[in-house]
Protein backbone atom coordinates (compact mmCIF):
# COMPACT_ATOMS: atom_id res chain seq x y z
CA UNK A 1 0.00 0.00 0.00
CA UNK A 2 1.42 3.36 -1.02
CA UNK A 3 -0.37 6.63 -0.32
CA UNK A 4 0.60 10.22 -1.16
CA UNK A 5 -1.18 13.32 0.08
CA UNK A 6 -0.90 17.08 0.48
CA UNK A 7 -1.19 18.33 4.03
CA UNK A 8 -0.63 21.61 5.82
CA UNK A 9 -1.83 22.78 9.20
CA UNK A 10 -1.99 26.22 10.80
CA UNK A 11 -2.37 26.19 14.57
CA UNK A 12 -2.41 28.95 17.17
CA UNK A 13 -1.98 26.40 20.01
CA UNK A 14 -5.25 27.51 21.57
CA UNK A 15 -6.96 24.11 21.52
CA UNK A 16 -4.35 21.39 22.09
CA UNK A 17 -6.75 18.53 21.43
CA UNK A 18 -8.62 20.03 18.49
CA UNK A 19 -6.56 19.75 15.30
CA UNK A 20 -5.31 16.50 13.84
CA UNK A 21 -4.73 14.55 10.64
CA UNK A 22 -4.84 10.76 10.78
CA UNK A 23 -4.37 8.22 7.99
CA UNK A 24 -5.20 4.62 8.92
CA UNK A 25 -5.74 1.24 7.28
CA UNK A 26 -7.67 -1.87 8.26
CA UNK A 27 -7.24 -5.48 7.22
CA UNK A 28 -10.38 -6.78 8.93
CA UNK A 29 -13.29 -4.77 7.57
CA UNK A 30 -12.77 -1.84 9.91
CA UNK A 31 -12.94 -3.77 13.20
CA UNK A 32 -9.48 -2.43 14.06
CA UNK A 33 -7.34 0.29 12.48
CA UNK A 34 -3.56 0.70 12.18
CA UNK A 35 -2.08 4.19 11.99
CA UNK A 36 -0.17 4.80 8.79
CA UNK A 37 0.57 8.48 9.52
CA UNK A 38 -0.58 11.07 12.05
CA UNK A 39 -0.02 14.76 12.61
CA UNK A 40 -1.25 16.18 15.91
CA UNK A 41 -1.98 19.68 17.10
CA UNK A 42 1.16 21.30 15.68
CA UNK A 43 1.72 23.73 12.82
CA UNK A 44 3.22 22.32 9.64
CA UNK A 45 4.28 23.68 6.30
CA UNK A 46 2.12 22.34 3.45
CA UNK A 47 4.03 19.53 1.71
CA UNK A 48 3.47 16.34 -0.23
CA UNK A 49 3.92 13.38 2.10
CA UNK A 50 3.97 9.64 1.51
CA UNK A 51 3.58 6.52 3.61
CA UNK A 52 3.81 2.82 2.83
CA UNK A 53 2.86 -0.36 4.65
CA UNK A 54 3.52 -4.04 3.97
CA UNK A 55 0.14 -5.71 3.47
CA UNK A 56 -0.17 -9.52 3.32
CA UNK A 57 -1.17 -10.89 -0.09
CA UNK A 58 -4.91 -11.42 -0.50
CA UNK A 59 -5.83 -8.91 2.22
CA UNK A 60 -9.03 -6.88 2.04
CA UNK A 61 -7.68 -3.37 2.71
CA UNK A 62 -9.71 -0.36 3.84
CA UNK A 63 -8.21 3.12 4.07
CA UNK A 64 -9.54 5.84 6.39
CA UNK A 65 -8.66 9.53 6.67
CA UNK A 66 -9.65 11.70 9.61
CA UNK A 67 -8.94 15.41 9.59
CA UNK A 68 -10.24 17.85 12.19
CA UNK A 69 -10.17 21.58 12.79
CA UNK A 70 -10.45 22.54 16.45
CA UNK A 71 -12.64 25.23 17.91
CA UNK A 72 -9.84 27.83 18.16
CA UNK A 73 -10.43 30.97 16.07
CA UNK A 74 -7.11 30.87 14.19
CA UNK A 75 -6.87 27.19 13.38
CA UNK A 76 -7.16 25.82 9.88
CA UNK A 77 -6.63 22.26 8.69
CA UNK A 78 -6.35 21.63 4.96
CA UNK A 79 -5.77 18.14 3.67
CA UNK A 80 -6.41 15.97 0.68
CA UNK A 81 -5.54 12.48 -0.46
CA UNK A 82 -4.17 11.83 -3.92
CA UNK A 83 -2.34 9.09 -5.82
CA UNK A 84 -3.53 6.08 -3.84
CA UNK A 85 -2.00 2.94 -5.28
CA UNK A 86 -1.99 -0.68 -4.19
CA UNK A 87 0.65 -2.91 -5.69
CA UNK A 88 2.54 -6.11 -4.98
CA UNK A 89 6.29 -6.32 -4.49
Amino acid sequence: LSVAWWHGQRDNADDPSGDFFLLEYSLNGGATWTTLRSNGDTPSTPVWATATAAIPAGSNVALRVQCSDGAGPGDLVECGIDDVSICDN
